[in-house]
């Protein structure tokens, strides 16, 4: 802590001493003094490189900052249809008008190409047409195979490694953080170019104020008048199963308003469901409101993991979703938002799993074959409202949740068992935002209150034993965040002060019937808490670099009533945290960022309830009734360069982080019974992780390749039938993939995925144990276009696994789909899993655990589809 304020305070006048030159102006037409807007203005240097750039607007405005330390400057201005400018000019922050004189350009017979991406202004903009290929289906298809940008399994992206804030279509934000529902569905044909805007602040006020890391994401269509979608019906047969298929998908609307409207249903393997996920938003810079969440059950349904292959494969589905979303504009930056969704998901799942656990003097192995029938509904409506004004800004979110879930779990073990789980969560709450500029000033305030009710309840059928064990939990309990800020700013400074009260009042009640235990089985648990939060904060931009710091100061209060055991216990806590990062801007092509923080924070209801709770028919868990304390530590680095010109996007990011708890997870078996809990003692955590991605688009043969690496290495403490094991982990993944365009009438693409993980174990007096497995997987799709109406695609994958040292699993998944467009119809043959393989192996460390699957895969089948798109 020391010498990170002692390298800031060394660093601070270094970069107080860099000059602070800006060189604006505008552009106009020499005839007519018209601004011109798409002016490139350059800085170049001494050996006549470009040092800075920037495009001007529609005003035809550009603004340069300068650090070259030379007495004079070379600046020039292009557009193509003008003369080019060149100025020489003193180095001192100045003002500029700069007249262009237009000519006459006398083309051969040329073809001139569009670019594939460019930049304008902070937007970067990519050509939907230079990327497009015959098989793309919907937007989602064009992003995954742009440079910079991830789209995961789920459909969450990511731009530079880091999420986006915002997905709009034509600057409207219709879906909010489940923006799943556009890019899963709305047609590559129907948008223009993708506009990533970077460091994208979402409230005009805040532009310029609050600084942002993330991007956001703005679809231009080709027409925003007529309605455009998609219907598509299918039959087919999988084995003994009738399979259908039925989609149905439209949006209509421009700038002003915007509709869209769609039903999926399917039993063939394909998750619809992760259409309506709602996704991880980065930050958008307002550092200065909290992440609202409302509080998780303790009961979850056992299996539905998810193994490294294509979920196709496993998946046994049968589900429906129905979405409405309307957006309007009520005025000027003032839109009104209702989003409504609907999910009935029923799944099943076999699986056969080898758990093992390191124990002093053996390792303990548990067999089971599990049978899983999980039925789940949801319900969710949000009403938004927001007025983003230049001079206020004013949001009001009303959101209300339901979720059923129902699930039967046949497990075939030592004793046969049946777990019925019955699961429910009901949720409302209200989200409040308002910030106002005074003066010089700029005012927030924050409101989050929710109400959660989450009734489960988990009854174990054995007929060997004769009895029921029954477990009922209940939490419910009323929520709020509340924060207000005020904001001080001069020149290049920026301070905010900001209060932050957290308040909450939390029940859990729970009671359990088992036949080995016959007390702790109940707990009546109540806990109000109290969070008080000043937070100071100062900004210090310089011509290239910013420098944050912040420095909260924290206080935690409970009220513990544990009625059950009839304790009763007040805590308070107050705690200093420190943070700082510093941004560093190379060029418009390359930027650093480096961050430091060290953070306390505190458990909640969960460390408080000491009875016994079933988690499943073998699993038992309990808390110690001690608050969880810990304090961590985080420095990271990142570094990101883009350049348009060349297609070339690379990102590296590498932290360390360090924590100290003082509880211990601890787990011990009676038998095979697991029992688990926390001891009151001291442990340790310190982990490195490092990422690169590197990007190339090459435009001539319209491929990008894109490799990333990511590693991993984690230091902690078990702790297993008494005894601590200090446990190292570690993990490399390595991911290549390829998108090609090999000729008009064939394209493929290709990615693979290898992950080796490494454990070691180091008992006290004992010789340490090392293990470890790697993953290898191969995918390539490849498409065939005799015409512009046929169509032939292949995909295969190969997978490696290695289950033991001396035991590994190799697979090899074939699959082959026709399709033939007439007019806006298509009709599609689709043949999966033509090898039919019926079942799938791997394996996962968990701290001291082992788990081996077996899993049933979906057997071949041959599904018909007909599409049809307007």
């Amino acid at each position: 802590m020391k010498k990170l304020l002692t390298f800031v305070c060394l660093l601070l006048p270094l970069c107080c001493m860099a000059q602070t030159v800006v060189i604006e102006g505008t552009v106009k037409e020499k005839s007519n003094k018209q601004p011109i807007d798409g002016v490139i203005v350059s800085v170049l240097d001494k050996d006549g490189d470009v040092s800075n750039y920037k495009i001007t607007d529609k005003n035809g405005y550009f603004n340069i900052p300068i650090t070259d330390k030379s007495d004079t400057l070379s600046l020039q201005a292009v557009l193509l249809g003008y003369e080019s400018k060149f100025l020489r000019i003193a180095n001192k922050s100045q003002q500029l008008e700069i007249a262009l004189v237009s000519k006459e350009i006398e083309l051969a017979a040329v073809t001139v190409k569009p670019s594939a991406m460019w930049m304008k202004e902070d937007t970067l903009v990519y050509r939907v047409g230079a990327f497009q290929t015959q098989q793309d289906r919907t937007i989602s298809d064009i992003l995954k195979k742009l440079p910079g940008i991830k789209v995961s399994e789920n459909g969450s992206i990511t731009y530079q490694d880091l999420p986006i804030n915002k997905y709009y279509v034509e600057g409207l934000d219709l879906v909010g953080s489940r923006y799943g529902i556009i890019n899963n569905n709305i047609s590559a044909d129907a948008v223009t170019s993708v506009e990533v805007i970077e460091h994208h602040q979402p409230v005009n006020l805040l532009k310029g104020v609050l600084l942002s890391e993330s991007a956001a994401i703005n679809l231009k269509l080709k027409n925003k008048i007529r309605p455009v979608g998609t219907a598509t019906a299918g039959l087919g047969y999988g084995f003994d199963d009738l399979l259908w298929t039925l989609n149905a998908f439209a949006f209509m609307g421009g700038a002003n308003n915007q509709s869209v409207v769609m039903y999926k249903t399917n039993n063939t393997g394909e998750d619809i469901s992760v259409d309506l996920l709602e996704h991880s938003l980065g930050s958008g810079g307002m550092v200065f409101s909290g992440f609202n969440t409302l509080p998780q059950g303790l009961l979850s349904p056992a299996g539905f993991s998810n193994p490294p292959l294509d979920k196709k494969r496993y998946l046994f589905n049968q589900t429906h979703i129905v979405t409405l979303n309307h957006i309007k504009k009520v005025a000027e930056n003032k839109t009104l938002r209702l989003n409504l969704d609907y999910k009935y998901d029923s799944r099943e799942e076999n699986i056969r799993q080898v758990s093992a656990y390191f124990l002093p003097d053996s390792l303990l192995e548990i067999v089971e074959v599990k049978k899983t029938k999980q039925k789940n509904n949801l319900l969710n409506g949000i009403l938004t409202y927001e007025d983003n004004s230049p001079k206020h800004y004013l949001k009001n979110m009303l959101k209300s949740r339901a979720v059923w879930t129902d699930a039967l779990s046949d497990v075939q073990t030592a004793i046969p068992v049946v777990q019925r789980f019955d699961l429910s969560d009901i949720a409302v709450n209200n989200d409040l935002k308002f910030t106002k500029k005074i003066g010089r000033r700029y005012w927030d305030i924050s409101s989050f209150t929710g109400y959660s009710f989450l009734p489960q309840q988990l009854k174990v059928e054995a007929d060997t034993i004769g009895f029921s064990p029954t477990q009922t939990v209940e939490r419910s309990g009323f929520y709020t965040n509340n924060n207000t800020y005020i904001s001080f700013q001069r020149d290049n400074s920026l301070l905010n002060i900001k209060l932050n009260v957290d308040a909450n009042i939390d029940q859990l009640n729970s009671d359990l019937d088992h036949y080995l235990i016959a007390d702790s089985l109940i707990n009546d648990l109540h806990t109000d808490y109290l969070k008080v939060v000043l937070t100071p904060y100062y900004r210090y931009m310089f011509s290239k670099a910013t420098l944050m710091l912040r420095a909260p100061l924290t206080w935690h209060w409970f009220n513990i009533d544990d009625r059950q055991y009839g304790n009763k216990e007040k805590l308070s806590f107050l705690y200093a945290d420190f943070n700082a990062s510093l941004s560093y801007k190379f060029s418009a092509l390359f930027d650093l960022n480096l961050s430091y923080s060290n953070t306390h924070s505190v458990g909640d209801i969960l460390d408080f309830y000491r009875s016994f709770v079933m988690a499943n028919y073998r699993s038992l868990k309990n808390t110690s009734g001690i608050l969880s304390k810990r304090e961590g530590q985080l420095a990271s680095f990142r570094l990101a360069y883009r350049n348009t010109l060349s297609g070339l996007f690379l990102n590296m990011d590498a932290s360390y982080m360090t924590s100290e708890r003082n509880l211990i997870a601890q787990q011990r078996f009676v038998g095979k019974l697991s029992i688990l809990g926390n001891m009151e003692q001291n442990s340790h955590i310190d982990s490195w992780s490092w990422r690169g991605y590197i990007g190339q688009y090459f435009s001539a043969l319209q491929s990008t390749i894109t490799f990333s690496a990511d590693y991993n290495q984690a230091n902690s403490k078990r702790n297993q039938q008494g005894i601590s094991y200090p446990v190292r982990s570690e993990m490399w993944a390595l991911t290549p993939t390829l998108n090609t365009k090999v000729s008009e009438s064939i394209t493929f693409n290709y990615a693979a995925n290898w992950i080796i993980n490494k454990m070691t174990i180091r008992p006290v007096s004992m010789p340490e144990t090392k293990s470890s497995f790697s993953q290898f997987t191969q995918k390539l799709k490849a498409y065939y276009f005799p015409n512009k109406k046929f169509q032939l695609s292949t995909q295969w994958e190969y997978l490696y696994n290695e289950i033991t040292e001396s035991t590994h699993s190799r697979m090899l998944f074939a699959d082959l789909a026709a399709s033939y467009k007439h007019k806006s119809l298509e009709y599609t043959l689709a043949w999966d899993n033509i090898f039919n393989e019926k079942r799938y192996s791997y394996k996962i460390y968990n701290g001291l655990d082992t788990y081996a699957y077996n899993y049933d895969l979906r057997p071949m089948s041959i599904l018909a589809t007909i599409s049809f798109k307007y």
